[in-house]
């Protein structure tokens, strides 16, 4: 079930529970657990370096069918995304597979650009997507909207295998520490060519 939170005047959110079934989030979340990885970085400006203090978290490499099968589902939602934030979304960027294990964080962030010095593929996010595959058998590690519903309050979302969150790129976010077990997710963002409006 799609689920679309609205409110005049704050983020609209998207919640949906279809984009994998619990059985293929934990085939994901398998195969992801004996993937390759790496530190996943971050950057502004066009620079980009492992920075442990702001992102701990690892980039997992998932061969196929894997990533043709979150490609095209992600492709399948462009259209859904565009009505239900009103935007004219054109290019879906790659996803990330990402693993966090105890200790890993995001801290507080936008995922798109906010600097004339930063590069085309971040001044242009729109939309940001986030799937969490592992049904919530960790603890910490919780995707965290900052604002949401209201100026200066939270809202911490719980694992649920393949549960789909979609959301504007500007709002502030972050993933807090993991203090025990694993955490799986998939994050990838939309562009749109037409001027940023919060």
């Amino acid at each position: 079930m799609t689920v679309p939170a609205r409110e005049p005047g704050r983020p609209t959110l998207l919640f949906s529970s279809q984009f994998l079934s619990v059985d293929e989030a934990g085939d994901l979340v398998q195969k992801l657990q004996s993937s390759p990885s790496e530190a996943a970085t971050v950057g502004r400006g066009g620079d980009y370096a492992v920075r442990a203090d702001i992102r701990r978290t690892r980039r997992i490499t998932v061969g196929q069918p894997w990533a043709s099968v979150v490609a095209g589902r992600l492709d399948e939602w462009k259209e859904r995304l565009a009505s239900h934030f009103g935007e004219r979304l054109t290019v879906r960027q790659e996803p990330q597979f990402l693993g966090y294990s105890a200790g890993d964080f995001f801290h507080p962030h936008q995922d798109c650009g906010a600097l004339a010095t930063d590069p085309p593929f971040l001044l242009k996010r729109r939309v940001s997507v986030v799937v969490l595959l592992n049904p919530g058998d960790y603890d910490g590690g919780l995707l965290t909207l900052h604002n949401v519903p209201t100026p200066g309050s939270r809202l911490p979302l719980p694992g649920k295998a393949g549960r789909l969150i979609g959301f504007p790129s500007w709002l502030v976010h972050e993933v807090t520490p993991l203090s025990r077990g694993e955490r799986f997710s998939i994050a990838c963002w939309y562009e749109s060519d037409a001027p940023l409006v919060r």
